[in-house]
């Protein structure tokens, strides 16, 4: 039912031309799942996010007259993190049907960031997202090794420049026990637009905004889908 609500919301903005004249993508990423062949992607969104912190919210809650379900989406919160934020739509081909499905990827990258930032061995820290769809259950991710490169363009201000070649574990979308490796690799540009402060960004952890957080996130759940979804099949 969630799928079908998304999938409308998303033709009623495209149909409207949202987005229009808007910046194609922002770099483009090598990207392989599991045993599968690897593909290059655009990365139709890039933002670089500071004095953040990010978790598994409760995003969506179906009901039905015996049962209610809880569904799950990464949400960002004000804390001392940067957080890298991708939205990865399929590179179309000539003479190629259109591939529909996307991905939004979040790398929690710590409390500080230089110019080169290597990790190994990393839990936890990639939120892997297939197709805007939320989750049932929080998916964690392990393993992850790699080089982060963000850098600044000389002579263009708070434009960035960066570069990733990164692997990690994640559950596979059919079989949450199973683990598979995810590969990514390529440049990024980061415009100074998409150079977000928590603060900035009205992100807050206040306790009474910690108490309205579950009814807040609920109220928000279709906006949010139909950003993801929009920004990827556009």
């Amino acid at each position: 039912m969630h799928r079908i609500l998304m999938l409308f919301l998303a033709s009623c903005f495209i149909t409207l031309g949202w987005g229009q004249g808007a910046r194609t993508h922002f770099g483009e990423i090598a990207l392989q799942v599991g045993d599968g062949p690897e593909q290059t992607y655009y990365a139709r969104t890039v933002t670089l996010y500071r004095e953040v912190s990010i978790v598994y919210d409760t995003t969506l809650q179906m009901q039905t007259d015996d049962h209610s379900q809880l569904f799950f989406y990464p949400q960002l919160h004000h804390g001392n993190h940067f957080v890298l934020h991708m939205m990865l739509s399929p590179l179309e081909k000539p003479g190629k049907e259109k591939e529909t499905e996307f991905f939004d990827v979040y790398f929690d990258l710590g409390d500080t960031l230089p110019e080169v930032l290597q990790v190994e061995g990393v839990d936890s820290t990639v939120f892997f997202c297939r197709n805007g769809l939320f989750i049932a259950r929080r998916m964690y991710s392990r393993d992850l090794k790699g080089t982060f490169q963000i850098r600044r363009v000389p002579g263009m201000g708070e434009y960035v420049s960066g570069a990733l070649d990164v692997q990690f574990q994640f559950p596979a979308p059919e079989d949450s026990l199973r683990m598979e490796r995810i590969v990514l690799r390529g440049e990024l540009s980061i415009p100074e637009a998409n150079l977000r402060k928590g603060t900035v960004t009205g992100l807050t952890t206040t306790e009474a905004v910690q108490k309205r957080r579950f009814k807040r996130n609920l109220l928000v759940a279709a906006v949010l889908t139909v950003f993801i979804v929009a920004v990827a099949l556009r």
